[in-house]
């Protein structure tokens, strides 16, 4: 029994409070509007370079993006009719405004 608590205990020495704190997951939101009309675009494809988070934008150019990654971290949106945009993320806070430009004006 004695040796069971050993193995429990020594791996918890090596992990501190703020090592834990670091696992929290992250929330990006942000909005994909056009640069020219200022409009928001739908469907475009938010993604984060490194992972598998990814999200499409709303009707109202709006997404939100759950992850475990540790800021700053690398957001790229694509839009079938528009060039690709990448952006470092530094904060999850506030909403990002992304601007991309359409081929549609």
């Amino acid at each position: 029994m004695r040796f069971l608590s050993i193995l429990f205990i020594i791996p918890a020495m090596f992990f501190s409070y703020n090592d834990a704190l670091t696992f929290i997951p992250v929330t990006i939101k942000g909005v994909v509007l056009d640069t020219t009309t200022n409009k928001p675009v739908a469907n475009a494809y938010v993604y984060i370079v490194k992972g598998e988070e990814e999200s499409l934008t709303d009707k109202n150019g709006a997404f939100s993006i759950e992850t475990w990654q540790h800021l700053p971290l690398l957001l790229t949106v694509q839009q079938a009719n528009a060039a690709v945009k990448k952006i470092k993320v530094i904060t999850a806070n506030p909403t990002l405004r992304i601007y991309i430009k359409t081929d549609k004006n």
